[in-house]
């Protein structure tokens, strides 16, 4: 009876992950990439981000459209935490992210890249989903900015932007 149950509530589980149904924290999926020494700074609808503490990597995964305030949100509290732990690391997840309005695109280009700069990220990576629009709003925004001392990577997997990250 008790491992029927089980078989239910697993299907159950992965067929809202397949239907994106991500509003319950009991369904949310497991980022395999977090250690076990990673801290959750921030769990929204719109933006997932933790801490990797062992690899000093900040995690930011950004979701659906972005509206500016959500996305002023999510930038305070990664700025905070390289700020505040000296991160010079950055996977950014924009796999689920959808099309970036233009007054988000050069709020991106004009403040947040720069500031990231001066408080000392180093390396960003941007895993890209397969919606082409996404990835046509990534590369405008990419091709756009003047990063200074930051060095953009785009690549097609977390794991090849997990280990380009770790590259020393």
């Amino acid at each position: 009876m008790h491992t029927g149950l089980l078989a239910y509530y697993l299907l159950l589980k992965v067929t809202n992950r397949l239907l994106n149904f991500n509003n319950s924290p009991d369904i949310m999926a497991i980022d395999t990439f977090t250690t076990n020494t990673a801290v959750t700074l921030l769990k929204d609808k719109f933006c997932h981000i933790s801490f990797d503490k062992t690899n000093g990597i900040i995690i930011t995964k950004w979701i659906g459209f972005l509206k500016m305030e959500d996305l002023k949100k999510g930038l305070a509290v990664m700025m905070d935490c390289v700020k505040n732990n000296k991160v010079k690391y950055n996977l950014s997840d924009q796999s689920e992210m959808k099309v970036l309005s233009n007054d988000v695109q050069q709020y991106l280009v004009a403040e947040a890249f720069p500031e990231l700069d001066r408080l000392g990220l180093r390396k960003l990576a941007v895993w890209v989903g397969d919606d082409i629009f996404a990835q046509m709003a990534v590369n405008n925004v990419n091709a756009k900015v003047t990063m200074g001392n930051v060095v953009v990577n785009t690549f097609n997997s977390k794991d090849k932007c997990y280990s380009w990250l770790l590259e020393k």
